[in-house]
């Protein structure tokens, strides 16, 4: 996936020595939150082009998120070009419930 950083953001974990930061990255279709643990986040800046590989969706407190797995990586310098990115189509400001079908 090659996408825009948008946003860097670090967040405290209360009781914990592991760095998280949720960088907020946006393609021509929307954009979504990538959470990285520790090192993962190591040298990503706002307006930088980046590649990620081998992410998983979470969906935490009923909000999506993007998560580098254990095999995966982000690419920092990345020679392919991204057009204009859309930033209002936040997937992470989206609701996601399960709904539970009713039987006929």
């Amino acid at each position: 996936m090659i996408c825009k950083v948008i946003s860097v953001e670090e967040q405290v974990i209360p009781n914990s020595s592991r760095k998280v930061v949720v960088v907020l990255i946006a393609d021509e279709s929307g954009c979504v939150n990538l959470r990285l643990i520790d090192d993962q986040s190591a040298g990503l800046k706002e307006n930088q082009i980046i590649e990620v590989r081998n992410c998983r969706v979470n969906v935490v407190a009923e909000r999506i998120r993007l998560e580098i797995d254990p095999w995966g990586k982000i690419i920092h310098e990345t020679s392919l070009g991204l057009g204009e990115v859309n930033t209002s189509n936040n997937k992470s400001n989206l609701i996601f419930r399960i709904v539970e079908e009713e039987e006929d």
